[in-house]
């Protein structure tokens, strides 16, 4: 299909001055008007051509299309902090810190009332070690955790969910 430069530019999502800009780079134009004219292009040899660019590593952005990017960029993200889709890092840090020490605290002052639990249902007499120690060995763990390690790896999450003391065949 042979269109002007306006078509082009809708049919490809792109301003007509990027396409001055691309036809001082190679793109293929079908009929050079001259100054003030229209030219035309075949938009089967432009897409063509933006292929075999694309293949050949060419597609560079030039320094206005960077900055037009950027500038993009940056009010999306400032769309999104005001929409509070984003949060900074040191506020979820917070957060996090805070659900961590919460539930270690009410994990670890669980122990007397599961002893106790376990006395009341099934009339045994339980050392509280028994119940505080994979607790702490799992506080530890988290603890530790470090994203991108190895407590990211699946298989080292099976090894530990299968090493669990009190996993189906504990006291229950």
């Amino acid at each position: 299909m042979i269109v002007n430069k306006k078509v082009l530019s809708d049919i490809l999502g792109v301003s007509e001055r990027t396409l001055t800009d691309w036809q001082s780079n190679g793109l293929p134009i079908k009929l050079n008007a001259g100054r003030g004219a229209s030219n035309q292009y075949d938009t089967a040899d432009v897409i063509e051509w933006m292929i075999q660019r694309a293949l050949a590593g060419a597609e560079r952005e030039t320094a206005r299309e960077r900055r037009d990017r950027l500038e993009a960029d940056r009010i999306e993200l400032l769309i999104a902090k005001e929409a509070e889709l984003l949060v900074s890092v040191d506020g979820v840090e917070g957060l996090l810190t805070s659900a961590v020490v919460a539930a270690r605290t009410l994990l670890r002052a669980s122990v007397p009332d599961m002893a106790a639990e376990i006395h009341a249902r099934y009339q045994v007499t339980i050392d509280e070690s028994i119940l505080r120690d994979p607790i702490d060995r799992a506080l530890a763990a988290v603890a530790e955790y470090r994203s991108g390690g190895e407590d990211d790896d699946p298989a080292r999450l099976e090894e530990l969910e299968a090493a669990d003391p009190l996993d189906d065949e504990g006291v229950g």
